[in-house]
C-alpha cells in the first residue's frame, strides 16, 4: 500500500492512465483500472491511491502488477530515460 510516508520519501506518483500510455502504449478503459485496483485475485492487484478524483500509483507498482498478470519469462519494462528525453524533446517540451 502506498502511504504518505513513501510520498515524503521521494516516492514519485503518477496517474495510472498515463502510466499504462507509457509502458503498454495505450490507455485502458475506467472499468479496467476499477478492476486492477479494487478486484484482488491469485495474481493481486495494483496499488493506486486517488489523488484529485484521478488513480495514481508508482512506476515500480504498476510494473510489478503487470509482470504479475503476465507470468511470462520476459517481464515488462519501463522505458529507458533516454527514451523519455527523446520523446519530451520530440514534443517540444524539454
Amino acid at each position: 500500500m502506498i502511504t504518505l510516508k513513501d510520498i515524503v520519501s521521494g516516492i514519485t506518483l503518477e496517474a495510472v492512465q498515463s502510466l499504462c500510455s507509457r509502458v503498454i502504449g495505450k490507455r485502458v478503459s475506467p472499468e479496467t483500472l476499477f478492476r486492477w485496483i479494487h478486484k484482488q485475485d491469485s495474481r493481486g492487484n495494483l496499488e493506486a491511491m486517488k489523488v484529485a478524483g484521478e488513480w495514481h500509483s508508482t512506476i515500480q507498482n504498476f510494473i510489478k502488477f503487470l509482470n504479475a498478470r503476465n507470468k511470462t519469462d520476459s517481464p515488462v519494462t519501463p522505458p529507458s530515460l533516454n527514451e523519455l528525453d527523446e520523446e519530451l524533446k520530440a514534443n517540444g517540451l524539454l
